[in-house]
């Protein structure tokens, strides 16, 4: 059981990082863009991580299984935007450079914004999908 409890909470880590690094470079995107301001693009992704993040929390030490439902609705619905978003904005993001130090250190390489919210996207699948197998494995 402790294997167990240790492969989750690295792969949480992971995960939890993985977001971080989305909600990161996609507010200096917008910082550099003069999209919204400070409060719409810091305070308010940074206050609903942290009440996400204890939702999820409680939801796992109540029942795990809840917890990955949770997860596997909202990495779900998370892909499914992003994919609508590319649809819609393919052309100008494949036009719009990435500049992120940030995003350079966590070890992504995107040439332009596309390929940047393309990557997004498909942590997301990869965030839901791991929920799926934590699901069938309860």
């Amino acid at each position: 059981r402790a294997l167990h409890y240790a492969q989750v909470t690295r792969f949480a880590q992971h995960a939890q990082d993985n977001e971080t690094m989305h909600v990161v470079v996609i507010s200096h995107l917008c910082e550099s863009e003069r999209r919204g301001g400070w409060v719409r693009h810091v305070v308010v992704p940074l206050w609903f991580a942290f009440f996400y993040y204890w939702w999820s929390f409680v939801f796992y030490i109540i029942s795990p299984r809840a917890a990955y439902e949770l997860n596997y609705l909202f990495e779900g619905h998370a892909f499914e935007q992003y994919s609508e978003f590319l649809k819609h904005y393919a052309d100008m993001l494949k036009q719009k450079p990435v500049n992120s130090s940030f995003l350079e250190w966590y070890g992504r390489t995107p040439t332009n914004q596309y390929e940047f919210f393309r990557s997004v996207r498909n942590d997301e699948i990869i965030h839901r999908n791991r929920s799926i197998e934590e699901i069938e494995g309860k």
